[in-house]
């Protein structure tokens, strides 16, 4: 039976209706069981130091010096959040839980870009039960936050809303550190795609002026000894992320092998996934691609560059270690002069606001 274009899109428009329907629902599912495990899960260490280090106390001490446990922006939403409705396990990671919500929404709308059905919803099934990113969805840290504004802003750029991506973007940025790599290849992906200068603009200054505005202060006083990396290199990162993606109990080999094959899928499973992704994919739809590869490229040559940006490869320890001083993480213009003028004109304006709300009883 022949159908005519005006009775097809209405049918479409249903069937779309009812994905995102859908979607929404397992979102939602995913974060009821999020919202089970924050409530009843043990705080672990980061969640721990996050708290006692920057979230506790004077509002003050979230800005007071840079550290790569203190997720600014994250912290500052604990601080909010424990300070409106008491500490407990749940309401500290409360953030965390909202932003996986949001992530997972974000992902699918992203995924919406894939015109075939079952690789849309496979791809969505396994971000949904990755292990690592529903880890991340209740944990007290910025991973969650941070990765929800990042992929809001790769679907508005993808859109070419580009002045809205910019402030999701800074504000990525904001909620850990670490995202600035792929943020930096969007930017890149932008200025291939656009080659005009005002939308690079409408991205790259609300972002950057939103990062500085919430982190600046902290990272102004860093210095080159509080950077540092997990992996000192590549195909080990890989490998460790392919390996915890497959295995709920690393000690246990199970049906997919060891960290060799999980070693051998990140060496040509993982490529060659790309290549098909890449040719199944046209126009716009290349952005989230090309943002992946400009990031793995970009990593690669800074770890093997003659940049002393890298901790040295014999050193696994993460964070200081105090063993390796002489051979520091990143040492880039943060561990350059400081204006002492900027530290003066912060405090002026932050300080009474802080005061007020510390005298409200501020934790």
């Amino acid at each position: 039976m022949l159908v005519s274009p005006m009775t097809a899109a209405p049918i479409s428009l249903a069937h779309r209706r009812r994905e995102n329907l859908l979607a929404i629902a397992c979102a939602l599912i995913r974060f009821a069981v999020c919202c089970y495990r924050a409530a009843h899960q043990s705080i672990i260490i980061d969640e721990a130091t996050t708290y006692n280090r920057f979230v506790s106390g004077p509002w003050l001490k979230l800005f007071g010096r840079y550290d790569a446990n203190n997720h600014i922006l994250s912290s500052l939403m604990i601080k909010i959040t424990v300070t409106i409705a008491g500490l407990s396990e749940f309401k500290l990671r409360l953030p965390s839980l909202i932003a996986g919500l949001f992530l997972t929404i974000g992902v699918f709308w992203l995924l919406k870009q894939v015109e075939s059905p079952l690789l849309r919803w496979t791809a969505f099934a396994l971000f949904c039960l990755h292990p690592m990113l529903l880890d991340f969805s209740i944990a007290a840290r910025g991973y969650s936050l941070s990765l929800a504004f990042f992929v809001w802003a790769l679907y508005f750029v993808v859109n070419k809303r580009y002045r809205l991506a910019g402030v999701l973007l800074g504000l990525s940025i904001a909620a850990n550190l670490a995202i600035t790599f792929p943020a930096l290849a969007l930017l890149c992906v932008v200025i291939l795609v656009e080659r005009k200068a005002e939308p690079v603009l409408n991205l790259a200054v609300p972002a950057l002026l939103l990062a500085s505005l919430i982190a600046g202060h902290s990272l102004w006083k860093a210095n080159r000894d509080q950077f540092y990396i997990g992996y000192p290199e590549f195909r080990e990162a890989v490998t460790s992320l392919v390996f915890t993606s497959l295995h709920a109990n690393p000690a246990h080999r199970g049906i997919l092998g060891g960290r060799d094959v999980a070693d051998n899928i990140g060496r040509f499973g993982l490529p060659l996934f790309g290549v098909l992704a890449a040719l199944l994919s046209k126009g716009r739809r290349l952005i989230p691609l090309l943002t992946i590869a400009i990031t793995l490229i970009g990593l690669i040559l800074a770890r093997r560059s003659n940049l002393p940006l890298f901790r040295d490869p014999g050193c696994r320890r993460l964070g200081d270690c105090g063993r390796c001083p002489e051979k520091p993480v990143l040492a880039g213009p943060l561990a350059a002069a400081r204006d002492p003028a900027s530290h003066s004109i912060f405090h002026a304006i932050a300080n009474p606001v802080f005061s007020i709300l510390d005298n409200r009883g501020g934790r």
